[in-house]
């Protein structure tokens, strides 16, 4: 019931996120394709990891049984506890990504007149999207309960960790000293941690 729900909640923010992508800014730098190759295929592998069960042959299954024990025992405490962690990380994403409006890109890019967001989730942290996706992906490892869940964060923290560097080094060539004075007071993930 709660994987369910988790399922809903991701769909539903998908399908949200694909309409507001039509109403961005022109691109006038973006990255190279295989970098955004490379990371998609950590997100659709993390995706399967995380909710594909009918994905998994019974040799599989049998021969890493590890990878699809639980870490955490299955409670509805836990469950819905993971529901409302994934609501929330995907309503914080949600909140930066209305804030960036236009300059929003799905990939590392430079859009044209682009503006340093400086407001609303941005006072807290540099990547609010990045922030809220890895709070949900988290809940929802949690509701899945099983190591390979775990596997499936790793992957998405580094795919995410390797896209915060490229538009760290791109949004200092634009803004220079603006934004590194901005990257002293805000942390880039957790705030006043990371």
């Amino acid at each position: 019931m709660s994987q369910d729900l988790i399922l809903f909640f991701w769909l539903a923010w998908a399908i949200g996120w694909r309409v507001a992508s039509n109403k961005v800014k022109a691109t006038v730098r973006r990255e190279r394709r295989v970098s955004v190759m490379i990371r998609s295929v950590s997100v659709y592998l993390s995706l399967v990891l995380l909710t594909a069960d009918w994905f998994w042959p019974t040799w599989i299954r049998f021969h890493f049984a590890w990878f699809f024990k639980r870490f955490i025992e299955s409670k509805p405490l836990v469950e819905m506890s993971s529901v409302a962690v994934v609501c929330a990380g995907l309503g914080f994403a949600t909140w930066a990504r209305i804030q960036l409006a236009a300059n929003w890109s799905g990939s590392v890019s430079i859009k044209k007149d682009h503006e340093l967001v400086e407001a609303g989730p941005y006072r807290f942290v540099r990547h609010p999207i990045y922030t809220g996706l890895l709070v949900a992906i988290f809940g929802s490892t949690f509701c899945n309960g099983e190591y390979r869940g775990l596997a499936a964060l790793l992957l998405v923290t580094i795919a995410l960790w390797h896209k915060l560097k490229l538009e760290e080094r791109w949004m200092s060539e634009i803004f220079g000293m603006r934004y590194e004075r901005y990257k002293r007071r805000v942390a880039a993930l957790i705030p006043f941690v990371l």
